[in-house]
């Protein structure tokens, strides 16, 4: 199966956090006090991205993808939508269970339909894109430190954490890092230009942000939270671009939702038409 943008990882901290290891005890603000009134940082991971009662958190996600040669300015390369379930769980220790599946598609940036056969305007070459669908599963400890999950190939260097909760007013924020550097796997294609560099790297920023008055309601119910998502990355094979330096970045944001109806007409659209009943399982 190809090589999706989470199967790497298979598992952020937006520019104005603070990003560091992780740290035992409350999360620190900006002005150096503590959230004694907030949710501990994995609570409040859980309660950002997840849903009430161990419920997939369902998310919405739109952006743009760039494309940027090392010597290049970035280009935009496509427009992104699609949506994800997330059931985590926060066990007794404070260590966090993960599993999401998301499924998004790679659009045209101007009419904003599936981009099934696209013309890479970096080398002007022909390219079949591949729409994204898969899981992340991964663990957390109770200090946020994100355990190896088993899919990640040996001799892959994997990092991440959850980041250290920080608030402005009435805002707060907690994030997912993840960074991943190894080998690049075979060319199973007879194409060599889907062969691209020795060595493949994914770095995977997300970021939630919810308010302290939806906070200040009981753990067990639903908590509206939006998100920011980056990404730093290789190449995707298909787009052919060999073994020319350079990658692609992610420029999306999120809102979780109550239900598979929230979700954009045409996007619930789209996703019944490639992978039906799909939304219906996950949602059930």
């Amino acid at each position: 199966m190809p090589v999706t943008r989470r199967k790497i990882i298979t598992a952020s901290a937006a520019a104005a956090l603070v990003v560091g290891r992780p740290r035992a005890g409350s999360a620190a603000n900006a002005n150096g006090s503590y959230m004694n009134d907030m949710p501990a940082r994995n609570e409040l991971f859980v309660r950002l991205r997840g849903g009430a009662r161990g419920q997939p958190g369902l998310w919405w996600f739109a952006g743009m993808l760039w494309g940027k040669r090392t010597l290049d300015g970035a280009k935009v390369l496509f427009a992104v939508e699609g949506c994800s379930f997330n059931t985590l769980v926060l066990d007794p220790d404070g260590s966090v269970r993960m599993n999401m599946i998301e499924a998004g598609f790679w659009l045209d940036p101007v009419s904003k339909q599936p981009a099934d056969d696209w013309l890479n305007p970096m080398n002007g070459l022909k390219c079949a894109p591949v729409h994204f669908m898969g899981p992340q599963a991964i663990a957390f400890d109770p200090l946020g430190r994100a355990q190896r999950p088993p899919a990640v190939p040996a001799g892959t260097d994997f990092d991440g954490y959850i980041t250290e909760p920080m608030t402005s007013g009435d805002l707060v924020w907690v994030g997912e890092s993840l960074i991943v550097r190894g080998p690049a796997r075979p060319n199973n294609s007879t194409d060599p230009l889907q062969g691209g560099l020795p060595v493949f790297t994914a770095t995977s920023l997300d970021t939630y942000q919810a308010t302290r008055g939806d906070l200040a309601t009981r753990a067990e119910l639903w908590t509206p939270a939006s998100r920011s998502y980056q990404t730093l990355g290789s190449w995707y094979p298909w787009m052919r671009m060999g073994h020319e330096s350079g990658g692609i970045s992610f420029q999306m944001i999120g809102r979780k939702l109550r239900a598979v109806d929230e979700l954009p007409a045409a996007l619930r659209t789209l996703v019944d038409e490639r992978h039906p009943g799909w939304l219906q399982k996950h949602s059930a």
